[in-house]
C-alpha cells in the first residue's frame, strides 16, 4: 500500500521532471554551437539557469501547498496518505531543473564521464539513504532519500560544471523569482481558495503578475 500511494505521488513528479529533461536537451544545441569559448557560452548558461529556475519555484512552492488537494482530484480520497510524499518529492523539482544545465553543460564540453560519475555517487547515495529513511519514518523517509539523492546529483553537477569554467550563476538572476513565488505562496495561505483549480489560477495569476511587476519577464 505505501509503494503505490509514494508511485502515485511520484507519477507527477516524473511527468515534471521530464519536461526539465526535454528542455536540457533543448538547450545542448545551443551550447554545443558556441565551441569552448566560456565567455560567449555563459550568458546562455546563466540564462538557462533563471529560466528552470522561474518555471520551477512556482511549481514547488504551489505543488507543496496544495499538495493534499491536488492528490484527492487526481487519484482519489484513498490516496489522501500520498500528499506528505508529494510535498516532499515536490522540491526535487527545483532541484532537477537546476541540475539540467550544469549537465547539459557538461555534456557541451565532452565532459559525459562527469555526468556518469555523477549518476554513480548518487545511485550509491540513494541504496544507503533509503535503507537507512524508510525503515524509520516509511514514506516521507523514500520521499526525502529522492530529495536528499536530487540535492547532491545538482551539488555534485554545478560543481563539475565550475571546474570546466561554469561558475555559479549569481543571485541577482534569481531574486526576482524567489521574491514573487513567496508572494505567491503567502498568498494562497492566506486565502486558502476552497477550489484546487481556483488555487492554481490564483497561484499562476499572483506569480505571473509579480514577476511582471519586479522586472522579471521583459
Amino acid at each position: 500500500a505505501a509503494v503505490g500511494r509514494y508511485a502515485a505521488a511520484y507519477t507527477l513528479i516524473s511527468f515534471l521532471l521530464n519536461l526539465g529533461v526535454a528542455y536540457g536537451q533543448a538547450l545542448l544545441p545551443s551550447l554545443a554551437a558556441l565551441g569552448n569559448d566560456r565567455a560567449v557560452q555563459r550568458p546562455v548558461y546563466d540564462s538557462g539557469n533563471a529560466l528552470v529556475t522561474a518555471a520551477a519555484l512556482p511549481i514547488a512552492v504551489g505543488g507543496s501547498i496544495l499538495a493534499h488537494p491536488i492528490i484527492h482530484v487526481v487519484f482519489g480520497p484513498a490516496y489522501l496518505q500520498s500528499g506528505l510524499a508529494l510535498q516532499i518529492l515536490i522540491w526535487s523539482i527545483p532541484v532537477a531543473y537546476l541540475r539540467n544545465v550544469p549537465q547539459t553543460a557538461l555534456i557541451a564540453a565532452h565532459r559525459q564521464d562527469r555526468v556518469m560519475l555523477t549518476a554513480a555517487w548518487a545511485a550509491g547515495a540513494n541504496l544507503v539513504l533509503n535503507l537507512s529513511l524508510i525503515p524509520l519514518y516509511g514514506l516521507a523517509g523514500a520521499a526525502l532519500a529522492t530529495l536528499l539523492t536530487e540535492l547532491l546529483r545538482t551539488a555534485l553537477a554545478v560543481r563539475y560544471a565550475a571546474l570546466e569554467g561554469f561558475g555559479l550563476t549569481g543571485p541577482r538572476r534569481f531574486w526576482r523569482s524567489g521574491l514573487a513565488a513567496g508572494i505567491m505562496g503567502g498568498t494562497l495561505l492566506l486565502l486558502a481558495p476552497a477550489n484546487l483549480w481556483l488555487a492554481v489560477l490564483l497561484g499562476a495569476a499572483v506569480y505571473g503578475l509579480v514577476l511582471v511587476t519586479v522586472g522579471g519577464i521583459r
